[in-house]
C-alpha cells in the first residue's frame, strides 16, 4: 500500500516550524530547571498567593536575579502569568495538577528532566557515532538519565501496577494473594517490588539491577519501610545464581529487555529459573517495527532521540550486542519472545505494551 504523502512544505513554513521546535526545546529546558531545582514546588505550595520573583527566591533560597530570569522563560510560555501591575507571578489553577505528582499530566511534566540528562552524552555520541570511534556508551555516563527512567516508572507503579496492571492478569493476582515468588528483573530503586511487598505479604519478592546504587536504595527503601518478604542484589541478568533453578512463579521485565545487550542471554537465563507454570510480563514502549507506522504516531521523534542518546549506546557498549533500540516493535519482539523458548499468552496495550508469557513446552 502506498503511504499517503503530506502536503508539501514551503521553504517558509518548514522555517517557521523548525523555529518553533527549537523555542520548544530551549522552553522545555527551563521546565526541567524549575522541576528539578523545586521552584515549581514552591509555586504550587503558594499558589493562592501570587508572589514577585523575590519572594520566590527567598521561599526556594535562591538568588532572585536567577530566579527572575527563569520566570521570565515561564511567563513567555505561558506557564506562569505574571501581572504587569504588582509584578507577581502564579501558576494559573487550571494548570495545576500538571505539577502535582501522580497525575496524568504530571508524568509528561516530569519528562522534560530527560533533556538535561541526555544532553549530557551529546559529544560523547559525536564520537560514538564514527566508524572507529566507541561502540557505545559506558553505564556511568547514562548514570543520570536513570534518575528520569525511575521518576517514569515510578509514575506507572504508584497510578497504574496495582489499580490496572495487577487486575488485567487474574490468575496473577490471585498467584499473589496466595503467596507466590517473583522476580524483578531490572528493578532500578525497587519501587515496583515494593508496592508490591506491601499489598501481598504472602508472597516473595527478588529484585536485581546492574546499577549498584539502585540496589543499594532499594535496600534502605525496603528497610524503612519494615518489608520482610522483599530482597535485592546487584546482579547480571545474564548470569543468575544456580540455586534459582526453578525457583520463581512470576517474571517481571519494564522497560528493560531492549536495554539489554544480549537480551538472548538474559532470556535463557529467566527461562531456567522459572518455575513450571510461571508466567512472565515483559512491559515495552509502543511501537511497531516498521519505521514508517511509527512515523504516523505522536511521540515518534522523542521516542528515537531516547534511544539515540540512550537506549542504543548503553546496550551497544557490550561487544556482540544486538543492539536492538528502544523502537524494535511489537512484531521483532513478538518473534524474538517465541525463538527463544516462551509462548506468547497475550499483548496488551495501556500506557505500555505488555507481552504475557509462559515457557513453551519442549
Amino acid at each position: 500500500m502506498a503511504v499517503q504523502q503530506e502536503p508539501e512544505e514551503s521553504l517558509d513554513q518548514f522555517s517557521y516550524r523548525l523555529g518553533q521546535i527549537v523555542e520548544n526545546g530551549l522552553t522545555s529546558l527551563s521546565i526541567a530547571f524549575g522541576v528539578k531545582s523545586g521552584l515549581f514546588d514552591v509555586l504550587v505550595e503558594n499558589h493562592h498567593t501570587p508572589m514577585t520573583s523575590q519572594e520566590l527566591a527567598d521561599a526556594a533560597s535562591m538568588k532572585e536575579r536567577y530566579v527572575r530570569e527563569w520566570l521570565g522563560a515561564m511567563a513567555g510560555a505561558r506557564i506562569v502569568l505574571l501581572d504587569p501591575a504588582t509584578q507577581r507571578f502564579h501558576i494559573p489553577g487550571q494548570i495545576l495538577d500538571a505539577f502535582k505528582k501522580w497525575t496524568p499530566q504530571n508524568k509528561i511534566l516530569l519528562s522534560t528532566k530527560s533533556i538535561p540528562f541526555l544532553s549530557e552524552v551529546f559529544n560523547d555520541m559525536l564520537e560514538v557515532v564514527k566508524k572507529e570511534g566507541p561502540i557505545g556508551l559506558p553505564f556511568s555516563k547514562a548514570e543520570t538519565f536513570t534518575e528520569y527512567e525511575c521518576d517514569s516508572s515510578e509514575w506507572f507503579y504508584k497510578t497504574q501496577l496495582l489499580q490496572v496492571f495487577i487486575p488485567s492478569i487474574p490468575p496473577l493476582q490471585t498467584k499473589l494473594s496466595g503467596g507466590i515468588k517473583m522476580l524483578d528483573v531490572g528493578c532500578g530503586r525497587g519501587v515496583a517490588t515494593r508496592i508490591l511487598a506491601g499489598q501481598f505479604p504472602r508472597s516473595q519478592f527478588v529484585g536485581i539491577d546492574f546499577g549498584e546504587d539502585n540496589v543499594k536504595i532499594a535496600r534502605e527503601f525496603a528497610k524503612n519501610e519494615n518489608l520482610t518478604n522483599v530482597e535485592y542484589h546487584n546482579l547480571d541478568a545474564a548470569k543468575l545464581p544456580e540455586e534459582w533453578t526453578c525457583t520463581f512463579d512470576y517474571v517481571f521485565f519494564f522497560n528493560v529487555l531492549h536495554d539489554l545487550a544480549r537480551p538472548d542471554l538474559v532470556l535463557k537465563e529467566v527461562k531456567r529459573v522459572m518455575a513450571s507454570e510461571a508466567l512472565m510480563s515483559a512491559l515495552e514502549v509502543i511501537a511497531s517495527s516498521d519505521m514508517v507506522d511509527n512515523i504516523k504516531s505522536p511521540g515518534c521523534s522523542k521516542m528515537y532521540t531516547y534511544s539515540l542518546f540512550h537506549c542504543l549506546p548503553v546496550s551497544c557498549n557490550t561487544p556482540g550486542s544486538l543492539g536492538l533500540g528502544t523502537a524494535w516493535g511489537k512484531e521483532a519482539a513478538t518473534e524474538f519472545l517465541k525463538e527463544h523458548g516462551f509462548k506468547i499468552e497475550s499483548v496488551t496495550q495501556t500506557s505500555r505494551q505488555q507481552f504475557l508469557c509462559s515457557v513453551s513446552p519442549e
